[in-house]
C-alpha cells in the first residue's frame, strides 16, 4: 500500500504524562490496541475521555489523571471472594426478576465493608 508506514513493535509506544499541578493526564500512543481501547472509552464516556489529536499513525488522548495513576491491586481472601460470588449471583437473579438490565457499575458496589479493611491493612 503506497504511503502507509508500518511501525515496528518497538515503535508502537505509549506514553502517559501528568504533573502535580494539573488534574489532566495526556496519553500519546502509536499502538493500535491501545487506540481501540481508548476509542471505546471516548465513545462510552465522552465527558471523561477525549481524543485531542490524530494522525495516520498515532493518537493523543486527555482524561483525568486519577485514571492514569497505578493503584494497589485488590487482594481478597477466599471468604471475601465467596461472598462476592453470592452477592453477584443475587444481583443477577434480582436483575432477571425485576426486568432491570443494569448491574452495579463496579464490583465495589457488591463488596462488604470488610474488603476495605483488608486493603488498608496491606
Amino acid at each position: 500500500m503506497a504511503g502507509e508506514y508500518r511501525l515496528t513493535r518497538y515503535e508502537m509506544e505509549t506514553t502517559i504524562n501528568f504533573n502535580a499541578e494539573e488534574g489532566t493526564a495526556v496519553l500519546y500512543t502509536r499502538d493500535k490496541a491501545v487506540m481501540r481501547r481508548l476509542d471505546k472509552l471516548v465513545e462510552e464516556f465522552p465527558e471523561i475521555y477525549k481524543c485531542t489529536r490524530e494522525t495516520g499513525i498515532d493518537k493523543t488522548y486527555e482524561f483525568p489523571k486519577k485514571y492514569a495513576i497505578p493503584k494497589r491491586p485488590r487482594i481478597m481472601s477466599e471468604e471475601q471472594r465467596a461472598k462476592l460470588t453470592v452477592r453477584l449471583a443475587n444481583a443477577r437473579a434480582k436483575q432477571g426478576a425485576d426486568g432491570d438490565t443494569e448491574l452495579p457499575e463496579d464490583e465495589d458496589d457488591l463488596l462488604d465493608d470488610d474488603t476495605e479493611d483488608t486493603e488498608d491493612a496491606l
